[in-house]
């Protein structure tokens, strides 16, 4: 049974609750400038929401099973959540903490702690940590996980098993990180994180976000872009950055890679849906490819060679 999540306010150890407010001055970096269509960086900031559930602990054999002991998770920048109490012996929880954020990269928090028997003790143990950097695509149930051990606990692992998802807004169309370099934005070959977002029926744009930033630092609209599938380039082929494809208009081009063949095919077919483009981006035929058609084909001719020798009856038969 799903259990609630209680607040803080309630417990001996006091927390700050901080709120995000859309109303902040605009955080201006490097190039970042108003662009062709007029559109500010406000007009880009996301709204998500981070959804974690603290399931169970383990690794706590040298507590006393009696020790009550509870978990905190937050979204740095925002309020933080509790578990329930729940002893050592049987440190299992089911509390859903949901957290609002305009961060398309958050750090998420959680910590567990034990509680101080004495009735004056007003500062509780804290037995172990971890700190993790999400994005949109993180989706993980029933995870266990290490935690940083303080000095309280044994030597033995400490694990903490929890279910963490981003739920994305329906206006960001694909996101994750990148290789890019082109001649008026991103002039060097860098991995950066990038977002696709749709700000109206017509306006797209690939936006550059940082880490612990709600608004993006660069974004170049699509008006006018074609994209398409390109070969690897081997001066700029990277362990993490293989997979190529461009964005291209008169006068500008700029070239993207990424780590998994999945990945530039669903940043090509989201730019290609946006772009309204005549021409259908069709994915380079790899030389695993080759060597699977060819093979193929090998196959194919050595069957019919069988049949025509007589030799097909035989093969199918039983032994």
């Amino acid at each position: 049974m799903m259990m609630t999540v209680s607040r803080s306010v309630n417990s001996r150890r006091s927390f700050r609750h901080l709120r995000y407010s859309s109303n902040k001055s605009l955080y201006n970096e490097s190039n970042f400038e108003e662009n062709d269509a007029g559109l500010s960086e406000l007009a880009f900031v996301l709204n998500f929401n981070v959804n974690i559930t603290c399931k169970e602990v383990r690794g706590l054999k040298s507590i006393p099973t009696n020790r009550i002991v509870y978990c905190t998770m937050e979204v740095e920048g925002g309020e933080k959540y509790r578990t329930e109490h729940a002893e050592a012996g049987k440190s299992v929880w089911e509390s859903l903490a949901e957290f609002p954020t305009n961060q398309i990269l958050p750090i998420i928090k959680v910590k567990l702690f034990m509680e101080n028997p004495g009735l004056l003790s007003l500062d509780e143990n804290k037995l172990g940590k971890l700190s993790l950097q999400i994005d949109p695509t993180f989706n993980k149930t029933n995870w266990w996980i290490d935690m940083i051990k303080s000095k309280y606990t044994s030597n033995e692992q400490l694990k903490v098993k929890l279910d963490v998802r981003m739920e994305k807004p329906q206006n960001l169309k694909m996101c994750g990180w990148c290789y890019a370099r082109g001649k008026n934005v991103w002039k060097t070959w860098k991995r950066r994180y990038y977002a696709f977002v749709q700000v109206s029926q017509y306006c797209f744009a690939t936006c550059r976000y940082r880490e612990r930033k709600s608004e993006p630092t660069e974004m170049m609209p699509l008006e006018g872009y074609t994209v398409d599938y390109a070969e690897p380039d081997n001066g700029l082929i990277m362990h993490d950055g293989k997979y190529f494809f461009t964005v291209v208009r008169e006068g500008d081009v700029v070239t993207f890679a990424t780590n998994e063949e999945n990945e530039r095919h669903s940043w090509v077919q989201a730019l290609y849906r946006a772009t309204g483009q005549s021409h259908k981006p069709t994915p380079p035929i790899t030389q695993i490819n080759k060597s699977n058609s060819t093979s193929g084909q090998k196959d194919l001719s050595d069957s019919d060679r069988s049949k025509n020798l007589g030799f097909d009856e035989y093969i199918q038969s039983d032994p």
